[in-house]
């Protein structure tokens, strides 16, 4: 779990390489729950760091133009729906740095959050299975879906975002 909270804190460091070990030790069913909550956990920690440090502790473990870009297309009363897809398609780390950092709801943050992690935390689960197992077939599937989901979630993502953004030759 502390290396699943890590990883969600640092994007250079992944807990996944693990996941074949965890579940030859605990099985499926916990190494899900495990992964889950220390991502979950990590990601408590990034939002409280944007929350009580805001710019000067986050810019040390994001990229400041990253915080920056979109620190400001966000607010303590963004759309649940954008929220979501935010978590959804930016790295694991970033949102919860800029979210805390504009002091969005903790509890609306931590559900999309939730929301987020959980099915990843499921094929990540199933696709180190199917590596332990030798079906490949089934862990490019898994895979695959995963890059997919993520690559629709960041279509739809910007799509929202640029509906908040105001053109100014059209606003004088």
């Amino acid at each position: 779990m502390a290396l699943a909270g890590v990883s969600a804190m640092l994007s250079p460091f992944s807990s996944v390489p693990f996941v074949p070990v965890a579940i030859m030790l605990w099985g499926s069913a916990w190494t899900i729950v495990f992964l889950a909550a220390g991502w979950l956990g990590g990601h408590v920690i990034t939002y409280a760091l944007g929350y009580f440090a805001g710019y000067p502790v986050a810019k040390k473990f994001v990229a400041f133009e990253k915080i920056e870009q979109y620190s400001h297309k966000f607010s303590k009363k963004s759309e649940f729906l954008l929220v979501l897809l935010f978590r959804l398609a930016m790295p694991a780390e970033v949102p919860g740095y800029v979210l805390g950092t504009v002091r969005y709801g903790f509890a609306k943050y931590f559900l999309a959050t939730f929301i987020a992690e959980f099915p990843f935390a499921i094929v990540t689960v199933y696709a180190s299975e199917a590596l332990i197992d030798r079906k490949p077939l089934i862990l490019v599937g898994a895979v695959t879906s995963g890059i997919a989901f993520i690559s629709v979630a960041l279509y739809f993502f910007k799509k929202q975002i640029g509906k908040k953004e105001v053109n100014p030759r059209t606003h004088a």
